[in-house]
């Protein structure tokens, strides 16, 4: 074969194979390594409702406290929609539960994280972990799914400037999660995740979530071994 041929062939083949090899790396850099699948999706979520900052509640927050008697620890509430919620997320210190990443200063700001085997029993003598329906019930009497998690979120603590008005004392806070298998932590500042009392499936729990990226208080499910914060309400 003429020895030009040859060298065109050969440079036809390595623009080839560079073009080839661009569009792979190309697809490959813009993978990034999975995250652990430990929520799922219960049903897909909608659009954020937008709430101009000036707006204001017709009346007052309806706000109190109560002194838990294990450590005398003292936590404000909120009564919305006829139920007495506690304003803070739980700090009691029960077998299965932690601080977030092991400090104790996160127990102080965004409460303890519970594994299901404590947080169906942590809460106070007179309080109950909130069903799935008293969540629901919550979020409605805040406005809805979509407008219910920028009231509900507190006014700041939240990544990114994605803090709440707190129309109603409520001041949800994201204490973020354990992983169940790992032990390890994650989403302190942008995610709160809140156990209820209510089974998804054989194995998974109703959660209740809010994300300093939107307005929502939505919903998912997960296993029981994981951390998640713990908002008690009071027994009817």
């Amino acid at each position: 074969m003429n020895k030009f041929v040859r060298g065109g062939l050969t440079l036809l083949l390595a623009a080839v194979l560079a073009v080839v090899g661009a569009f792979w790396l190309s697809g490959v850099s813009k993978k990034s390594a999975p995250e652990p699948q430990i929520f799922g999706s219960v049903s897909e979520s909608e659009p954020a409702a937008e709430i101009e900052a000036e707006e204001v509640p017709d009346t007052p927050p309806d706000t109190g406290s109560f002194t838990d008697s294990r450590g005398a620890v003292t936590y404000r509430t909120a009564t919305i929609g006829g139920k007495t919620w506690l304003a803070e997320n739980l700090r009691y210190q029960a077998k299965g539960s932690w601080c977030y990443g092991g400090d104790s200063t996160n127990c102080d700001k965004y409460g303890r994280l519970y594994a299901w085997s404590a947080a169906k029993t942590a809460c106070p003598a007179g309080w109950h972990l909130p069903a799935r329906l008293e969540w629901l019930a919550l979020s409605e009497a805040a406005g809805g799914e979509e407008a219910s998690g920028k009231r509900l979120k507190a006014k700041k603590g939240w990544d990114e400037n994605g803090n709440g008005s707190d129309w109603y004392g409520f001041s949800a806070l994201p204490g973020g999660n354990r992983h169940p298998d790992a032990g390890d932590f994650g989403y302190a500042g942008s995610i709160g995740f809140w156990w209820t009392s209510t089974e998804y499936d054989g194995g998974n729990m109703y959660i209740r979530t809010m994300n300093y990226s939107d307005n929502d208080a939505g919903e998912s499910y997960t296993g029981k071994n994981g951390g998640l914060s713990v908002r008690c309400v009071r027994d009817d």
